[in-house]
């Protein structure tokens, strides 16, 4: 059986693929991660209404229900970086993608939420 990636990876390196990728990223405002985590303990804490966003295994899973749809934890990912980045992939390349993603997420988001 053929493997498409080393197919693709055979065309174009491997790791400017992977710069090209993270590049792509989009991520959400750190203000905007504020307001909106301020807004959520605002709700929580004078019995508000809150929603948890999605119904599939990692929203049930999640140990945090609230945390799960938080701003630093969502980021506009092109679709074609989809098949390094879901919690069903896997092999070598997915784990470097996921590595690096990793890495350049938290160095993004410097002043992520600690509270």
């Amino acid at each position: 059986m053929r493997d498409a990636y080393t197919k693709l990876f055979e065309r174009i390196d491997v790791h400017e693929f992977f710069k090209i990728a993270i590049n792509d990223i989009t991520y959400i405002e750190e203000e905007k991660i504020r307001i909106q985590w301020d807004e959520l303990k605002e709700r929580v804490f004078n019995n508000g209404e809150i929603y948890i966003r999605g119904y599939g295994r990692d929203a049930v899973k999640t140990k945090n229900p609230l945390l799960f749809g938080c701003g630093w934890n969502i980021a506009y990912i092109p679709k074609y970086i989809d098949p390094f980045t879901g919690h069903e992939t896997q092999g070598c390349y997915s784990e470097e993608f996921k590595k690096i993603l990793k890495i350049n997420s938290s160095f993004t988001l410097t002043t992520t939420i600690v509270e």
